[in-house]
């Protein structure tokens, strides 16, 4: 079971996103995931290729990735889901939770998305939680950033729409 959600304690904010930005370069091809909705319903990473997506992952559990929820909502608020995906992949065992915390905390533009396997951190070879990943409309990974962002600062946004021009 992945338990690093404490390790990592860099707090990324408008201020300093930038110097917590890791670059890709050259970019790299995600591996496949497979996680369940709200109803358990699967769905794959790869169904939302052809736009950007913003793929957080995050738990309950963890108090940085609770913090920064909000800013991913709004930065969904912000972006067209068709040019920009914001998927908070959820490593919580129950979709309960996760469904509860959304209505607790009035999370309405993120979908669902719980990686009951629990494969995620170590696919995608992260060190803690919060991380995110950007990738590109091919599936490939371009950016990752590791612990808690604003997302919906200036800097984050005017990054992001740079980036997907």
């Amino acid at each position: 079971m992945f338990v690093a959600a404490s390790l990592l304690s860099a707090h990324c904010f408008a201020s300093d996103f930038s110097s917590h930005l890791h670059l890709v370069n050259p970019a790299q091809g995600v591996p496949h995931l497979v996680f369940e909705d709200a109803t358990g319903g699967q769905h794959r990473l790869s169904d939302y290729r052809g736009s950007y997506i913003l793929l957080n992952i995050w738990a309950t559990w963890c108090g940085p990735c609770k913090k920064e929820m909000p800013s991913l909502e709004r930065l969904q608020k912000i972006f067209d889901p068709q040019k920009l995906r914001v998927l908070a992949l959820s490593e919580d065992r129950s979709a309960d939770a996760v469904v509860g915390f959304y209505k607790t905390d009035a999370i309405t533009h993120l979908l669902i998305a719980v990686d009951h396997a629990g494969i995620a951190p170590s696919t995608l070879h992260l060190r803690g939680l919060p991380t995110s990943l950007l990738i590109d409309p091919q599936g490939k990974e371009i950016a990752r950033i590791e612990g808690e962002a604003d997302w919906s600062s200036p800097e984050v946004t005017d990054y992001l729409r740079a980036t997907m021009r």
